[in-house]
């Protein structure tokens, strides 16, 4: 095995991490996102039995995922926000999405594409707007993934 020298480069700036959603034939950027996140987890099947008497023995279950955002609240409607996300909510759209890191060019908000990122369909199950004295309004998203996640590798 190689030698592992850990260096910055390595590292991923949590504000170059964005989420895209698809809309139409493209894909936009969640518009002033404060945060992303990805949540899988997996049940398990206990296989344990009488010739496995001290150890539990498991199978790997049904998996599932969520993608969570929260951002500034906008009505700008050239780009995907808060009556977006409520529109495809309401109709009970499944939307796809992609969460990866940005070009390097500023002010660039397209998916890099040269780089791993990940992708999925989902369905919008929880959606909040919350607007507290002396704050700027924001609201917070949920997506739960209909099918499988998967990590697009450099370039695919």
């Amino acid at each position: 095995m190689a030698t592992f020298t850990p260096k910055n480069e390595d590292l991923i700036l949590a504000n170059d991490l964005n989420l895209w959603i698809t809309s139409g034939e493209t894909d936009v950027v969640v518009a002033y996102a404060t945060s992303v996140s990805v949540s899988i987890s997996s049940d398990s099947i206990d296989t344990s039995n009488k010739m496995s008497p001290r150890w539990a023995m498991f199978l790997a279950g049904s998996a599932s995922y969520e993608v969570s955002t929260e951002a500034l609240y906008t009505r700008n409607d050239a780009v995907i926000g808060y009556d977006w996300l409520m529109e495809k909510m309401v109709a009970g759209d499944a939307i796809s999405w992609k969460m990866g890191t940005k070009v390097a060019a500023e002010n660039d908000y397209t998916l890099d594409t040269a780089k791993p990122y990940y992708t999925g369909k989902a369905v919008i199950t929880s959606l909040s707007l919350s607007a507290g004295n002396n704050e700027v309004a924001s609201c917070s998203a949920t997506l739960t993934g209909t099918g499988a996640i998967a990590l697009n590798k450099a370039g695919a």
